[in-house]
């Protein structure tokens, strides 16, 4: 006989080498019903994977507000058996979780359900208090085989909005034995997104923001203060036998309506190597003057304010995500009116080398990707439902009075 589970997950608010398998695109289709049944994925995408010998398979898609995800394998055996759903929403990876990362895992024999995220400190995981109602689950437990179907929210997890890449990871624990029986992708290890599979939701919207690149770059160099290198292809950010800064430019203002809420920014630097010290600090600076890409230098470099962002990585080549949230967030309201951030590194020893603009490398250039929401629209009343109503009063006014009344 089988039973049917349907829980409602709260509890959570959504470097090794990165595995080069091209990105699995998840297209959209029409939202299924939260049953897990893994057979309403047929406009989605499906993959297999072994679990104890066994044949399991992951199905995904999207419907533009919600991540579908569908986990299909062998009956287990263990009474503390799981199914688990990994995120990266940044997309970069690491050898250990990150603060934003998201483990989403359900009971299958009781439905009790938890959330994790990564600690703080980038070493591990740590359980998320609260409640969230951003995530949810369906569980099916049958004869042969156990089913669990998630439905995350891409606003408000940020996984996969507006495009953004994202990792993904699912884990079927402890169901012939202590540990996993088996992991999607094949090999992955639930504590290191660097091997999670990299995925894209494809057509997902952004309501308002959008993906900027880079309109004016150009690199620092103090032992060579007077020197311009804005027309070079690599940009250095480092801290080691020499120091270098660079200063980056972006307009958001176009696609960011006046009134709009900034809910997420993600500055995305095209990280070509990382030499020296591991793992290394990138800081972000807003920046307090206007500058001149053909022009500036060392000796005549803008004033750099307070740091607004840090990330800790030791990603060696890729992508190198930083959540920029409050910095675009000041730029589209006009809190601050250069747009513009300098990126050093206080690691001792830390060479950074960047795709500039002009290099057209793989990664493309330096980008900044932002969702937002759009204003609220106030709807003006409309005469004639007011006149509608101002006439239906003097009907039952008329109705209910004794002396006739002159309209």
């Amino acid at each position: 006989m089988r039973s049917l589970i349907l829980v409602a997950l709260i509890g959570l608010s959504a470097g090794a080498a990165l595995s080069q398998t091209p990105p699995l695109l998840v297209p959209r289709g029409a939202g299924p019903l939260l049953d897990a049944d893994c057979g309403d994925y047929g406009d989605g995408v499906s993959e297999s994977f072994l679990d104890a010998g066994q044949p399991a398979s992951v199905s995904l898609k999207h419907d533009g507000s919600s991540l579908w995800v569908c986990v299909d394998a062998p009956l287990g055996s263990g009474v503390s058996r799981s199914i688990a759903l990994h995120l990266d929403p940044q997309g970069d990876g690491g050898a250990a979780p990150q603060s934003a990362d998201a483990a989403l895992s359900v009971a299958l024999e009781s439905g009790v359900r938890s959330s994790r995220h990564g600690d703080e400190a980038g070493t591990g995981w740590s359980p998320r208090p609260g409640l969230d109602p951003h995530w949810s689950v369906a569980v099916q437990v049958g004869r042969a085989r156990e089913t669990a179907e998630f439905r995350v929210s891409i606003t408000g997890l940020q996984a996969g909005n507006c495009g953004l890449p994202l990792r993904l990871a699912v884990e079927h624990a402890d169901a012939f034995g202590p540990g996993p029986s088996g992991t999607w992708p094949a090999g992955a290890t639930p504590a290191v997104p660097a091997g999670w599979r990299a995925a894209e939701a494809d057509g997902a919207p952004c309501g308002c923001g959008g993906v900027f690149d880079a309109l004016a770059d150009a690199e620092l160099r103090a032992s060579q203060p007077g020197t311009n290198y804005g027309a070079a292809d690599t940009l250095l950010v480092a801290q080691a036998d020499d120091e270098s800064r660079t200063l980056l430019r972006f307009d958001v203002t176009p696609s960011i309506p006046p009134g709009a809420t900034v809910q997420a920014a993600r500055l995305e630097l095209p990280l070509r190597a990382a030499l020296g010290t591991a793992p290394y600090t990138v800081e972000v600076r807003r920046v307090d003057g206007a500058w001149n890409e053909a022009t500036v230098s060392w000796s005549s470099q803008p004033a750099a304010g307070a740091v607004y962002a840090t990330r800790t990585s030791d990603l060696a080549a890729g992508i190198l995500g930083i959540e920029v949230t409050p910095l675009a967030a000041a730029w589209a309201n006009g809190g601050l009116v250069e747009p513009s951030l300098q990126l050093a590194t206080p690691t001792v020893g830390t060479t950074l080398e960047l795709d500039s603009r002009e290099a057209l490398g793989p990664d493309g250039p330096p980008r900044l990707r932002v969702l937002c929401a759009m204003p609220a629209t106030e709807v003006p009343p409309d005469p004639g439902a007011r006149d509608a109503a101002q006439q239906a009063d003097f009907v039952r006014l008329s109705a209910s009075s004794a002396e006739p009344v002159d309209s």
